[in-house]
Parts: C-alpha cells; structure tokens; sequence
C-alpha cells in the first residue's frame, strides 16, 4: 500500500496550483473525513508552487462545510494550516491530562479549542515550534511528552508520529489512517475529482465552521 501511495502522491507536483492544492489537502484530509484523525497541519510553500498562496485564498472557503479551517503562520513565502474536526478537538483538549500537560508548557485560560489555537498559534510566530501540536492532532499524550522531554528516546515505531508506548494500537491506527488514503487515491483513478470526495465525505455528518 506505501508504494501504491508513494507513486500517487509522486505525481501530484505535476498538476497546475489549484488542482494540486485540492488533490493534497484531500488526500490528508482523508482520516479525518473517513476515519477518527481529529486535526492536520499542512504547510505549502511558493518554492513547490509560486502561486500558492493566492490560489490556497481562492479555494480555502470551498472547505468549510467539512472541516474547520485556521492558518496557524504565514509569510511571504509559506502559510501552515490547521484542519480539524471541531468536536474531536474539543473533546482531546477536555482530557483533564491533556489540559494539565498544556497548561505545563504556559497555555492558560479556558481550555477551549478557539483559546488553545491562538496559544499555540503565539507560541510558533515567537519563533518556538509547539510540538505540543502533536496533541491537537491526535497523537497520544505519552508519545507526545516523550518526544518533547526526551528527545534523544529511541521510538518504538515511527508512522504518523513517534511511538514510544503501545505500539500495537499505533499500528492499528496507522493503518486506519493509510486505508482512509488509498480509499481516496483509488477514488480519484476512476476519475473523479477531489470537490467530489469532499461534499461525498464530508457529508457523514463531519461538519465544521470557520473561526
């Protein structure tokens, strides 16, 4: 299945900015529209596409009715995007662990998903990358304290994150995640479009609002 993903993907810097922004942003988006993947972070920059920026303005409402949408940074030559499915957020950032593990790295105040981005986004533009954010999308805690506070662990298995505890459930979710994927690559060689997963997905009641 890598293999089968790796040639897709491969191809994709090939199509004109607009297609090639929506053929990326779906296929990650694909765990979250399909499987239980609460957040992803995506950063696209004018070395791949020069114009990628006016074109990411063009189409970024077209995304609203199925994810929340949030820039997190951008500048002149890049912007790093938050997607997420706001009731899944919410509910990681209501763990009563995960809200004493952020409130160690200086998040304050309500411990909502609107008040914890702008946290997160202050932390990145001061120069310091969260990796806290690992939280935010669906990391498992331990995995994420490990990585921060250990950082020369060796992992146990390396997939969508480091996995330094239960690697057999990290698997199980790496593999949930990979099949949401090759379901969308194999929905796009019958010839469809990536608007068409969206609404087609998107519509299982994964409804999100822009901030």
């Amino acid at each position: 299945m890598q293999d089968f993903i790796a040639t897709y993907t491969s191809q994709r810097k090939k199509l004109e900015t607009r297609k090639y922004l929506l053929d990326n942003i779906t296929y990650h988006l694909a765990p979250l529209l399909i499987a239980s993947k609460p957040a992803e972070l995506l950063t696209f920059t004018t070395a791949i596409k020069k114009d990628v920026l006016e074109t990411w303005d063009q189409i970024k409402d077209r995304l609203h009715p199925y994810v929340t949408v949030q820039e997190i940074v951008r500048n002149k030559a890049s912007v790093s995007i938050l997607f997420y499915i706001a009731d899944r957020l919410s509910s990681i950032l209501q763990i009563p662990e995960n809200q004493h593990f952020l409130r160690s790295l200086g998040y304050f105040g309500e411990m909502d998903q609107d008040t914890a981005i702008q946290a997160l986004k202050q932390k990145w533009l001061i120069g310091t990358f969260p990796h806290e954010i690992g939280l935010f999308l669906g990391f498992p805690l331990d995995d994420v304290a490990d990585f921060i506070y250990f950082p020369d662990k060796k992992p146990l298995l390396i997939g969508y994150w480091k996995v330094y505890h239960s690697p057999e459930k990290a698997r199980r979710i790496f593999r949930e995640y990979n099949e949401a994927r090759h379901a969308y690559i194999r929905y796009m060689l019958d010839g469809n479009k990536s608007e068409d997963f969206l609404k087609r997905m998107g519509g299982n009641g994964l409804k999100g609002s822009s901030i």
